[in-house]
């Protein structure tokens, strides 16, 4: 009998993020991964609105866009607010935040 299991490995988080992206901002990182998922990734536009107390990040999708990005039950949604916890680590009691989808689509025309 073969034994063909891979051995597993152990990683570190410098070697596995390349040094173009572990200096960018949440608001930079939310917005390649939305733009991953939008099938016009080119029309997706973020803004981000900061107070003292809290910061709103909004994604701007194209209309076919935004059920994706909710996802079913908004699940994917919420995993992008579970992924920016994740980033802000303990920064994330600092402050409130939000994450929304703008439903302008006026500006788009």
């Amino acid at each position: 009998m073969s034994n063909d299991h891979t051995v597993s490995g152990t990683y570190r988080a410098e070697k596995l993020i390349p040094e173009a992206v572990q200096d960018l901002t949440l608001e930079q990182i939310l917005t390649l991964v939305v733009s991953r998922i939008v099938s016009r990734p080119d029309e997706v536009e973020v803004n981000v609105v900061s107070t003292q107390k809290i910061k709103v990040i909004e994604f701007d999708v194209a209309p076919e866009d935004r059920g994706p990005i909710l996802g079913k039950n908004g699940y994917t949604i919420q995993a992008l607010r579970t992924i920016s916890k994740a980033i802000l680590g303990a920064r994330v009691k600092d402050f409130s935040y939000r994450i929304d989808l703008t439903h302008d689509d006026v500006a788009k025309r």
